[in-house]
Parts: C-alpha cells; structure tokens; sequence
C-alpha cells in the first residue's frame, strides 16, 4: 500500500527586514490551511479534514498520510488563498512528500 510520509517539524523563516527569525509552527499551519474558510468545505468534506488535524495534532515529528489524505492535504495548499512566503517550506513538503510502501495489517 502506498502512503506519504511527511515531517511535521516546526522550522525558522526570517524575511530581509526582520531581525529575529519567526517559527513555523507545521501542525498548526496544516491544520488552519485544511479547514480555512475560504475552501468552503462542507459536511463531510470537514469532517475528514478535521479528522486528519487530530491525527496531525497527535503526531510527533513526522506523519504518515494513506494517499487520500496525502491528495486531500495537497489540495488545500493548492487552494487556499493568501498564503505568504514563510509557509513555502511548508508547501515543499507537502507537494514532495516521501512516497513510502507500507504493508497493510488486516
């Protein structure tokens, strides 16, 4: 079975005229880009993103995503409207998450 792995590190992005670099917190961003307003999701549309927020929340520093979540969470940073420059790292790794087989336990 196929699934993405994808670090959910946070990390320091510093623009030219700050002084100190700010923190990336990975988590928090994911989760407001999957359930930003303007994607205009509904019913169950929210739900399983918010579903997919626990399992983020929950995580430690990494997370492995079954490929619907994987298209799901790369749909968002796709769709979602005003995001800055300090979230492209961020963005990098959801579009280049690591493809990794893993086998299915029934």
């Amino acid at each position: 079975m196929k699934a993405f792995k994808l670090s959910l590190e946070s990390y320091e992005y510093k623009e030219v005229e700050q002084k100190e670099p700010a923190t990336v917190n990975v988590k928090i961003s994911l989760c407001q880009i999957l359930c930003h307003a303007e994607l205009r999701l509904a019913g169950r549309e929210l739900l399983k993103s918010g579903s997919l927020c626990e399992r983020i929340e929950a995580s430690s520093d990494s997370i492995l995503l079954s490929e619907e979540d994987h298209k799901r969470m790369v749909s968002a940073c796709e769709n979602v409207p005003g995001i800055s420059r300090a979230f492209i790292k961020l963005l990098e790794r959801v579009f280049d998450a690591e493809e990794v087989e893993v086998e299915e336990i029934s």
